[in-house]
């Protein structure tokens, strides 16, 4: 398990293995590796996964600025295992103008809410006939993502894809309606 965290107030349980990146040291735990190190530097989070190879749960728990979660999730999400879990902590934060979000553009694309709510779209949009869908790099690579009230738990594996034969000729009043989706 790798928890990248600011360990303010949290209070830890145990595993049986852990890795904690921290900005810097501030106690000893037994049984758990302390890293310290930013959580948005890929060379850092390069060490701890050449230490570690492969993770079951990684947790972020770390700055709450929404390009480093989006970018230790890019990073760390390719070594977490098949059926692995990534758990985002407080996305709360998508929605306060310091950590990068914001609460009156709620589909700024720069936050770490709608970062994982494509990640959402890339299992559950349909996969035939996707007029306007944008290929993303974990379209198939994500089981499942749960959203509870400030906490996102994405699980890895592969997304089913359902087949929904096309029934409708391809007409151009039906490419005139596709293009009028795009604005309702």
């Amino acid at each position: 398990m790798v928890t990248v965290c600011d360990c303010g107030e949290n209070i830890f349980l145990r595993p049986i293995f852990a890795v904690l990146i921290l900005k810097k040291k501030k106690f000893d735990i037994t049984g758990v590796e302390i890293m310290c190190g930013s959580q948005s530097d890929n060379s850092f989070l390069k060490s701890v996964v050449s230490k570690y190879q492969n993770f079951d749960i990684i947790i972020d728990d770390g700055s709450h600025i929404s390009k480093d979660i989006i970018s230790s999730f890019k990073y760390l999400f390719n070594h977490l295992n098949r059926d692995g879990i990534y758990i985002i902590e407080d996305l709360q934060t998508s929605y306060l103008r310091r950590y990068g979000g914001s609460r009156l553009n709620l589909n700024k694309k720069q936050t770490a809410m709608n970062f994982v709510k494509k990640l959402a779209d890339s299992v559950n949009y349909e996969h035939n006939d996707r007029p306007f869908y944008k290929k993303n790099s974990y379209d198939g690579l994500i089981k499942s993502v749960q959203f509870f009230q400030n906490i996102v738990f994405i699980q890895k594996g592969e997304s089913k894809k359902y087949y929904y034969p096309n029934k409708e000729k391809s007409t151009i009043v039906n490419y005139i309606k596709k293009f009028i989706s795009l604005f309702y």
